[in-house]
């Protein structure tokens, strides 16, 4: 029971750990703007990730808990049969034994099996994969990575600039000098 219910309890940890609420990625990314090419090609950049996201997360919460699930199974198995010089004695003991089975079962179950949120980000990426394959996919990945490349230069010049300033009014006048650094 002590090492069933130690497993429990950190079992509730890892999952509100590895809680996951997606629904804020989702109102945000509804609200995103549409107005422009680059407004829906950051739109999908933010899903990509976001769905990437959950999937990374998820699996790491199932490859936690399915290996917590076997650890536990076969951790009953010398924790319980131990002090009896690993015989069995009584009825109870196989019950006991079953349940250990079951744990690893179901553990090896968990760690074996995809996710929802994987599953998702998998189809995903096979769609976009085949999508990028075609003729017309790939010429929009090519624009894309042009149109990246040019914002990357763009920010960069914009970074480099220093500006004199230089302004006059009735009663004055200014000179100064302005950057973006």
């Amino acid at each position: 029971l002590y090492v069933y219910g130690s497993a429990g309890i950190l079992r509730g940890a890892l999952a509100f750990i590895f809680m996951q609420n997606p629904s804020a990625a989702s109102i945000q990314y509804t609200h995103m703007p549409m107005d422009t090419l680059a407004d829906v090609r950051t739109r999908l950049r933010y899903g990509e990730h976001e769905l990437e996201s959950l999937a990374s997360t998820a699996e790491i919460a199932r490859i936690l808990d399915g290996t917590l699930s076997i650890a536990t199974g076969l951790a009953v198995v010398p924790v319980y049969l131990g002090p009896n010089n690993f015989s069995l004695t009584s009825p109870f003991d196989y019950f006991v034994l079953i349940g250990a089975a079951v744990s690893v079962v179901t553990g090896s179950i968990t760690l074996f099996t995809n996710t929802e949120a994987e599953r998702r980000w998998g189809a995903y990426r096979e769609l976009r994969d085949r999508l990028v394959a075609s003729e017309q996919g790939a010429e929009d990945e090519a624009q894309l990575e042009a149109a990246r490349e040019e914002l990357r230069a763009f920010n960069q010049a914009r970074f480099d600039q220093v500006m004199p300033q230089v302004g006059a009014t009735t009663e004055g006048a200014f000179v100064g000098v302005s950057g973006v650094f």
